[in-house]
């Protein structure tokens, strides 16, 4: 028979790492903000200095921890922006951008539609988005009489019509987290990004365009712009 788990060792759902073993939401979103370190939207020692300290389970305690460290850091941001220190400001202001949103997550996945920390995530991204190498614009997808908020990634060198991707994330993910994830990545390899925050996601959410069975037709919006774009090849050539 199979020697049993070890107690010093307690098993996880998937085998995944849980900082919190009995806490699947809370861990979950505690490694997300730890995988951001790879792309430039956070910090371990910075993640870890507020996780280590909070009453597990206690929702408020995680918004206040991590909207304290994002603010310190967007201040962060705006010391080195004055000193001139540029890209330390983008790279303060990116992380500070996560901090803000993944602050309001527990809240948001509770069902709150006004989750706090929205507009604080998209002022600190645009404010590194204007510092970013990538020309990134913020745009609107009209949408069901409405629209939806994003950004546009040129990528193109602008010489001819190339390539271009629409990304789409989970129910809870946001428009520039996924500018971090992906959209950076496809920008600098030549492509035309439109990250958007679909019905039910971010700061669409914010604003009663809630989710639903058939998201094709906000997909269609998207593409629908995409094609009109001048830089985009709407065969998908490379």
């Amino acid at each position: 028979m199979p020697a049993a788990p070890s107690p010093s060792r307690p098993t996880t759902p998937f085998g995944a790492f849980m900082l919190w073993p009995d806490h699947l939401e809370w861990s979950t979103q505690a490694m997300r903000l730890i995988s951001y370190a790879s792309v430039g939207g956070g910090d371990f020692s910075e993640v870890h200095s507020v996780a280590r300290d909070l009453p597990v389970g206690d929702n408020t305690a995680w918004y206040e921890g991590f909207s304290a460290l994002a603010r310190r850091v967007e201040r962060d941001g705006d010391t080195s922006y004055a000193g001139g220190h540029f890209i330390s400001a983008r790279e303060a202001w990116l992380r500070a951008a996560i901090y803000h949103r993944i602050a309001g997550q527990l809240m948001a996945l509770a069902g709150d539609a006004d989750v706090p920390g929205v507009e604080e995530s998209r002022r600190c991204f645009r404010r590194a988005a204007k510092l970013e190498d990538l020309r990134i614009d913020v745009v609107e997808i009209p949408f069901e009489g409405a629209s939806l908020p994003g950004y546009l990634v040129r990528g193109g060198d602008g010489r001819r019509p190339g390539p271009a991707a629409a990304v789409t994330g989970g129910i809870d993910a946001f428009c520039e987290e996924m500018y971090l994830k992906i959209g950076k990545a496809l920008g600098t390899r030549g492509y035309t990004v439109l990250l958007l925050d679909w019905p039910g996601q971010g700061e669409a959410r914010r604003r009663g365009i809630y989710a639903r069975t058939r998201f094709e037709t906000a997909l269609s919006a998207a593409v629908d712009h995409l094609e009109l774009l001048p830089e985009v090849d709407p065969t998908g050539s490379p």
